[in-house]
């Protein structure tokens, strides 16, 4: 009897992570967020629902737009979610800073497997507000206290950063997961979170401007820096951009066209065009046009609303064309529906002259990252390199024919293909985890193995001392030819000192050690009348002399406690100073420098 296989388990739900972004502020970008976020609640499910991010931690605003929110933990209306002590994003971002302080260090970052551990943990509903729109969330920006200024102002983004690279990636596919949409409002302008809202979190991206040179370069700056950072990391997820013209004067229609289309009059390329231009770079898309886009996408300035804050959806009766809902409404089915803004709506595939679907110009960067990553492991495998370009090729030409099969994926077929790309991107994660871990311990060992040398060369060079003292003790006949001897060993000790580049060392313990090389040295040519000897040796006294706390002269140089360089010259050049003084000396010093290096520090005087 033949039995029919088990049906594959459905995938699990993944929603959308939108940022909107502008260069400057004034364009209505909150209110655009605003807007679609209560659109787009309306078709949520209500298991699920929509999530509005305020990240615009300078300038925080978007509570105003849902003065009734309420804690998602509490059944307390606040007078004002404005008022709201309930802890945001800033808050969130520095209690992850903290929990994983314990888990890094300068020498090593986060495995993605700690992140994913520490967003296990996570409470994020601590962090939330339920607006009252049915399924519509929000994350405010953070507690509004008298702290709240300090917090923002002296928050290190670019050390949690360092500290998990994965971490922002992993919060962003949490959220999906829970929300069918997620729309952050991003800082304006080219700041460390601007950059994390624009390159780091979303997998689409709206460009809010209004028509003026400082808007739409701005914007157009940043949607290359987003894209290029995304193609050249080994984030495995496409990144859209969706232009946003806004607060577009309609009663000006000639300024309006000149603005879209360009004019040769007023010296402007038009924005339309500018944006087709750089798609076509950064997605290759040979024959971009956005005519139709920008002909649907446009929010028009309706003065009624410069006043307070007002959420024309829930406002408006009317959905026409000229009606702001009219606007957004058409927007926010584009945003949601297309995978690119230059698809055509209706269409079974907008080849734009191409005969390519536009999802599968986003795998360009898609493919371009795992390539990259494939290449690694197939170089950890063994693979020759004609033999990484052939099984490489291979699984390109397989991935090409999927897309040509269909000129459209469909929801289910672009994130099971999503899924098995992140698959292998991580399995290259791990593997590069493993190597930085690896280059952990060697360079661990290696500071190890330094250490121990340098304390090598400490007591070699203690030990040479105790040779020349040996020798100056015995008698005349023998004494000259034992000094000449034992020098030999302290000049040893200084060449060592030049193999192990301590000559440029600050330690003052190695500093204190050669200056008192170069002494005994001084001490023995003098004792055995070798003129040119002694006059180099005492240069080289005088020298590093100069680098030596003149505390430490009296123990350094004789046993008659003067405290200067020349002075401590004389006296150690002193044919009356006997071998048992000035070693007694020196056994004083070697005490001292012992007792500090135990105690956790340099000599003591």
């Amino acid at each position: 009897m033949n039995s029919s296989p088990n049906p594959a388990p459905p995938l699990p739900p993944r929603g959308q992570v939108i940022t909107f972004y502008s260069y400057k502020g004034g364009t209505g970008r909150t209110m655009a967020l605003a807007n679609v976020g209560a659109l787009l609640a309306e078709r949520a499910d209500p298991g699920r629902g929509v999530l509005l991010i305020d990240w615009d931690l300078e300038a925080p605003g978007l509570p105003r737009y849902f003065p009734q929110s309420r804690p998602v933990k509490s059944r307390i209306r606040l007078r004002s979610a404005a008022e709201s002590e309930t802890p945001g994003v800033i808050d969130l971002a520095r209690d992850l800073l903290s929990r994983l302080a314990p888990l890094q260090s300068e020498a090593r970052t986060c495995t993605e497997g700690e992140v994913q551990a520490l967003l296990d943990r996570l409470d994020l509903d601590e962090y939330l507000l339920a607006t009252d729109c049915a399924n519509l969330f929000l994350l405010p920006a953070g507690r509004c206290d008298a702290g709240y200024a300090h917090r923002v102002n002296t928050f290190d983004w670019e050390s949690l950063h360092r500290a998990a690279p994965q971490l922002f990636r992993g919060l962003a596919e949490r959220l999906a997961q829970r929300f069918d949409f997620v729309l952050i409002d991003s800082r304006t302008g080219e700041t460390d979170t601007s950059g994390i809202c624009t390159m780091l979190m979303p997998e689409k991206l709206v460009a809010v401007f209004t028509p003026n040179l400082q808007s739409v370069g701005g914007v157009l700056k940043q949607i290359r820096l987003a894209t290029e950072y995304r193609r050249d990391s080994d984030d495995a997820r496409p990144l859209a951009v969706f232009p946003l013209a806004s607060r577009v004067e309609t009663a000006e229609p000639t300024l309006r066209d000149a603005w879209r289309f360009g004019s040769t009059a007023e010296g402007l390329r038009g924005f339309e065009v500018e944006f087709e231009e750089l798609f076509r770079q950064v997605y290759g898309a040979e024959a971009c046009e956005l005519r139709e886009y920008f002909d649907h996408v446009l929010i028009q300035h309706v003065s009624a609303y410069a006043y307070g804050e007002q959420i024309a959806v829930r406002k408006e009766r009317s959905q026409d064309r000229l009606s702001l809902t009219g606007a957004y409404t058409s927007f926010a089915e584009r945003l949601v529906n297309q995978a690119v803004p230059w698809e055509r709506r209706g269409a079974q595939a907008a080849n734009l002259g191409t005969g390519v679907a536009p999802g599968a110009l986003l795998l360009g960067p898609l493919l371009r990252s795992w390539w990259r990553g494939y290449q690694g492991v197939a170089r950890r495998l063994g693979f020759t390199p004609a033999a990484q370009v052939v099984a490489g090729l291979a699984c390109v030409v397989a991935i090409a024919a999927l897309v040509e099969r269909s000129s459209m994926y469909s929801a289910r077929e672009y994130l099971a293909l999503k899924s098995e790309v992140e698959s292998k991107a991580k399995e290259v994660r791990e593997l590069r985890e493993e190597k930085e871990q690896a280059a952990t311990r060697l360079k661990s060992a290696s500071a190890l193995v330094d250490k121990l040398q340098r304390e090598l060369w400490h007591a070699e060079g203690r030990l040479s001392l105790a040779v020349v003292e040996q020798a100056a003790r015995r008698d005349s006949v023998t004494a000259g030819k034992d000094l000449a001897t034992a020098a030999l060993e302290v000049e040893r000790s200084i060449r060592q000192a030049t193999e192990l580049d301590l000559e440029k060392s600050d330690d003052p313990r190695i500093i204190e050690r050669l200056f008192l090389n170069h002494c005994v040295l001084a001490w023995v040519w003098n004792q055995l009348g070798r003129k040119e000897d002694l006059a180099r040796e005492v240069d080289e006294v005088r020298k590093r002399g100069q680098k030596i706390d003149p505390r430490a002269l009296r123990y350094l140089l004789s046993a008659s406690g003067k405290g200067t360089v020349e002075e401590g010259i004389k006296s150690l050049l002193d044919p009356k100073t006997s071998a048992e003084e000035w070693f007694q000396e020196v056994k004083r010093y070697d005490r001292a420098e012992s007792a500090g290096r135990s105690g956790g520090g340099s000599s003591t005087w």
